[in-house]
């Protein structure tokens, strides 16, 4: 997201990939997404930053928001995402934005891993350019 020539906010979406060992295909205790989740039935976020200055803006739900209407999009059934194990702040934020906490793998730093239904995006400040 930009404000003029300032970036914003930035968010990072992924498809079924080995990324940073996030899926395994077998059951290493460090995964985070096993084989009976179906990780290829989600797109998982990431790397979500909003500058202190734009803050208290819900930035981050629209952000989450869109993410949810392109996994939508594209037929998936999930948005994913994993957090700091160890932050409980940002476990009940992404509670509140209608995540469901799956597991948390004691053994990651981010291993606290949270899941909810792709659906169609209807917020209006955020759009999807073609490169």
């Amino acid at each position: 997201m930009w404000d003029g020539d300032d970036p914003v906010a930035t968010i990072t979406l992924t498809a079924y990939v080995d990324v940073d060992g996030l899926w395994k295909p077998d059951r290493d205790p460090e995964a985070l997404w096993y084989p009976e989740d179906d990780p290829a039935d989600a797109l998982y976020a990431a790397k979500m930053m909003i500058p202190l200055q734009h803050s208290g803006a819900n930035l981050g739900g629209e952000m989450l928001n869109w993410a949810g209407g392109r996994a939508y999009e594209a037929g998936l059934t999930w948005l994913r995402l994993d957090a700091w194990t160890t932050n409980t702040r940002l476990h009940a934020y992404y509670r509140g934005q209608g995540f469901r906490h799956v597991r948390t793998v004691e053994t990651r730093v981010s291993g606290a891993c949270f899941e909810r239904p792709a659906q169609p995006y209807t917020g209006g400040r955020l759009k999807t350019e073609s490169a």
